[in-house]
């Protein structure tokens, strides 16, 4: 396969940020599976990003912002998910600050009622186990979960 030229490349990335966003490695693993160049690769990050088409704290923050209204989810997790789609931990980090304890504890516990609601009709201990398993999954700090799990007991 012959290496993309800059049109190509420009091309296929405008393709595939209108199904979606992507962060800049995961726009580069995409284009250099194609046979784009570094040298090629640049060009086209330059003009997306004039075009602001193409931004890792926008593209993480939205990651973060749908996880924590369609999934909700603790820190650890949140972090695994923006690894896993090539944010870089600086960016990474700064918006996993921004959540307060606060409120990844207000989201563990309405998660954790939801479940003890939904598993009402399992035994007691077996449920509490259940949800504990759930929150730890979920990302949660243990300390966080095991004070959640008290508070249902």
């Amino acid at each position: 396969m012959p290496p993309l030229s800059y049109q190509e490349a420009f091309s296929y990335s405008l393709k595939l940020l209108s199904g979606r966003q992507y962060s800049e490695a995961a726009l580069l693993e995409k284009l250099r599976g194609r046979g784009c160049s570094k040298a090629v690769y640049d060009e086209v990050v330059k003009k997306l990003r004039r075009h602001d088409l193409l931004n890792d704290r926008t593209f993480a923050d939205a990651v973060v912002q749908n996880i924590l209204r369609f999934q909700p989810s603790g820190r650890r997790r949140i972090r695994s998910k923006l690894k896993k789609r090539k944010v870089p931990g600086s960016v990474a980090e700064e918006l996993i600050s921004k959540i307060g304890d606060e409120e990844e504890s207000h989201r563990a516990r309405e998660l954790a009622q939801r479940y003890a609601v939904r598993w009402a009709a399992v035994p007691k201990m077996r449920r509490l186990k259940r949800i504990y398993d759930l929150l730890v999954r979920r990302g949660f700090d243990f300390e966080l979960c095991r004070e959640v799990i008290d508070t249902l007991r």
